[in-house]
């Protein structure tokens, strides 16, 4: 069964593992997976929670997060993939609706 990509929404990592596995695409995944980033530093605020207001105070490189993963894989293979990490508003989903 192959399995069908619709909405950015809607794609779990199953989707992805399974949509590469099908299409011979499951070197770019593992070597998307094994990529490293660069994540911003926020300092805290008087609460004790993270500021992001405030200017970064550093970086640190992290393992890549799904959510990236999952842009890339969309930007890669999906690029007219229509709603890349926006849900829909109101009225589109009104207009979708079958009478």
């Amino acid at each position: 069964m192959a399995t069908e990509i619709k909405d950015f929404q809607s794609i779990t990592i199953e989707d992805i593992i399974e949509w590469c596995k099908e299409n011979n695409q499951v070197e770019w995944l593992k070597a998307e997976a094994s990529k490293e980033v660069e994540q911003k530093i926020y300092p805290k605020g008087e609460d004790g929670k993270v500021d992001k207001k405030q200017a970064p105070i550093g970086t640190k490189i992290v393992p890549i997060p799904y959510t990236t993963l999952k842009t890339n894989f969309v930007a890669e293979f999906f690029p007219d993939l229509k709603g890349k990490g926006k849900k829909k508003d109101f009225r589109t989903k009104i207009k979708e609706l079958e009478v």
